[in-house]
């Protein structure tokens, strides 16, 4: 056996998301939602993506906001009720949600 049975396979490269396309649909799967206000389609891995980097890199928020495509007053206090509202009332999305955050925490904060 090359590597013994001790070897294990590498840990799972995590990528973040694509951000949605201007105009249109977002290219991620995994529960797409309209923010109320009609603004951009934002699944919750990219929500989860947003958040992280919002918290992690507050002086580039604005920046990273256009990128998802939230601009405007109120964008992203509705994308986040919006969200907000759907993990209350789903505890499984909410713990998902966390699982999320924690990746991308993690990838955004390796060292490079």
């Amino acid at each position: 056996l090359l590597g013994g049975p001790e070897s294990s396979p590498a840990p799972p490269v995590v990528r973040p998301p694509p951000a949605p396309a201007r105009g249109g649909p977002a290219r991620a799967a995994a529960v797409p939602s309209r923010a109320p206000t009609g603004g951009p389609q934002l699944t919750l891995d990219q929500y989860a993506w947003l958040v992280v980097t919002c918290e992690l890199y507050p002086a580039y928020s604005e920046a990273t906001l256009a990128r998802y495509g939230l601009s405007g007053p109120g964008a992203h206090a509705a994308i986040d009720a919006y969200w907000g509202e759907k993990m209350a009332a789903e505890p499984a999305l909410a713990a998902r949600y966390s699982e999320l955050c924690a990746a991308a925490r993690n990838y955004l904060l390796q060292p490079r």
